[in-house]
């Protein structure tokens, strides 16, 4: 026999893990990328880049996370974030990925990710490649820029 009451309903497997369920799904994405990066840090796909949005998709969002479980106040986050620029071009990156537009940007309304074109050695074209950088008010590295926001949360949460 149940301990519920009948009209109650059970929580949800989200509600067991709370916002430390959120952190570990995240840190399991910055596995991914960092298994990608040592696989080909240059060369990504689109199936790469979605990985990538799907990160800076989870890292922005687990401020909601933190912020609907009770573990620190709007004003708190609010700090965070505006102390940091590797959080305010995740947001970006995130609302852009998933919205399209972004109408209130924390840093660029055009923040996206783009191919730059690395030549290879004169004379050897067949050696040229790419790499994928963020154009968000300036040039980021992508590698740094994921690392960074990885950083920021496993400090400011390890606070906790």
């Amino acid at each position: 026999m149940s301990s519920r009451p009948a009209n109650s309903r059970p929580r949800s497997s989200f509600q067991v893990e709370g916002w430390l369920g959120q952190l570990e799904r995240l840190r399991r994405w910055h596995q991914r990328l960092q298994e990608l990066r040592t696989q080909r840090a240059v060369q990504l796909t689109a199936a790469d880049l979605d990985l990538v949005f799907a990160f800076f998709q989870t890292a922005y969002h687990l401020r909601d996370w933190i912020l609907n479980d009770g573990a620190a106040s709007e004003r708190e986050l609010q700090e965070l974030m505006s102390d940091s620029l590797a959080l305010k071009v995740c947001r970006d990156l995130c609302i852009g990925s998933k919205h399209l537009t972004i109408k209130k940007a924390s840093v660029d309304q055009h923040a996206s990710l783009v191919r730059e074109y690395v030549p290879g050695p004169v004379g050897n074209r067949a050696a040229s490649s790419s790499r994928v950088v963020v154009i968000a008010d300036g040039r980021h590295e992508l590698w740094p820029l994921v690392d960074d926001c990885m950083a920021t949360w496993e400090t400011w949460t390890a606070a906790r």
